[in-house]
């Protein structure tokens, strides 16, 4: 559900994530000739974004997409624990919030399953 458009061909540096369900409108745009010629306007509160597909085929799967991704469950309450849902940019490398949520999460486990071992043992002790 998020939008995401990045500063290089290679996507590995991130310019803006935006979420599909923050935009107020979604439709076809019209030409802005002489390079963009299928144009999708994307219409939030505070500005107006311009895709160009390269075929009008690709502008209707894009339209398609980003209007199902509007009208999708959102789980991202709960995704919480492992997703900051209100930080849209990350870099998602190996240190991103998320990775770290998952490494508390699974640390959290790790510690549990010693502890329940544990128990597990001493309940097996003779008195």
């Amino acid at each position: 559900k998020m939008l995401r458009g990045f500063e290089d061909d290679a996507q590995t540096v991130l310019a803006e994530s935006l979420d599909v369900n923050d935009f107020s409108d979604i439709k076809e745009g019209e030409a802005q000739e002489p390079s963009f010629k299928f144009v999708i306007q994307l219409h939030t509160s505070g500005k107006a974004l311009l895709l160009n597909a390269e075929t009008d085929a690709e502008r209707k799967q894009w339209l398609s997409a980003l209007m199902e991704g509007r009208n999708s469950n959102n789980y991202d309450a709960d995704a919480s624990l492992f997703v900051d849902i209100t930080h849209k940019l990350d870099n998602y490398g190996i240190d991103c919030k998320t990775n770290q949520r998952i490494k508390y999460v699974l640390n959290l486990y790790e510690k549990w399953c010693r502890d329940n071992h544990m128990l597990q043992v001493e309940a097996k002790k003779p008195d």
